[in-house]
């Protein structure tokens, strides 16, 4: 699904180029805080104005329990989750540094990831448990993983510094071909 958050997305072109969450009453949830594995728990917040405010309960947000009702009905085997920005590849577990069981599994083929996307345009992404970035309870990689038994990952798409969360039209395309590129290498594993 290119958009989960089509309020919020509006909202960033029309209002707040930098918003993140929904637009739940305003202040909106951070709907990648919102899920049920840890929610609540370290890299989250109570205060509905904080940037990753979780919102009252654990799939409280329409879009959380589209993707969740989603999820279950598909028995989807593989997520992979693109978000902006940093050039790594993340794997559970977001929320604890407590190894995931299949962390091998994990690296190997993130590993996989990590080369199809540097053989695009020679950028390296750097391939590490969530929580190595920063903590970040209630993920919908977390849950994918914790709930549903399915390999996820997290990809913080170009640039690694820099122009941060505005990525300069140059790198659009380039930035494009890798995350294909991170797809297509994921082919015919299961």
């Amino acid at each position: 699904m290119p958009v989960v958050n089509p309020d919020g997305y509006q909202h960033s072109w029309s209002t707040n180029r930098y918003w993140r969450k929904n637009r739940r009453e305003g202040h909106g949830v951070d709907l990648n805080r919102n899920f049920g594995v840890a929610w609540g728990g370290p890299g989250s917040s109570s205060n509905k104005r904080s940037e990753t405010y979780r919102g009252e309960y654990a799939f409280s947000e329409p879009e959380s329990i589209a993707l969740r009702d989603l999820s279950k009905r598909e028995r989807i085997t593989m997520h992979v989750d693109f978000h902006a920005y940093g050039q790594m590849i993340l794997y559970p577990w977001n929320w604890t540094a407590a190894p995931a069981k299949d962390r091998d599994r994990f690296a190997a083929l993130g590993d996989r990831i990590a080369s199809a996307m540097a053989a695009q345009h020679g950028k390296r992404y750097a391939l590490m448990a969530g929580v190595e970035l920063y903590p970040s309870a209630g993920t919908m990689s977390d849950w994918m993983y914790g709930e549903l038994q399915t390999l996820s990952y997290g990809i913080e798409l170009r640039p690694k510094g820099g122009s941060g969360f505005v990525l300069p039209p140059e790198e659009i395309r380039p930035t494009c071909d890798e995350g294909l590129a991170a797809v297509l290498a994921l082919r015919g594993i299961l």
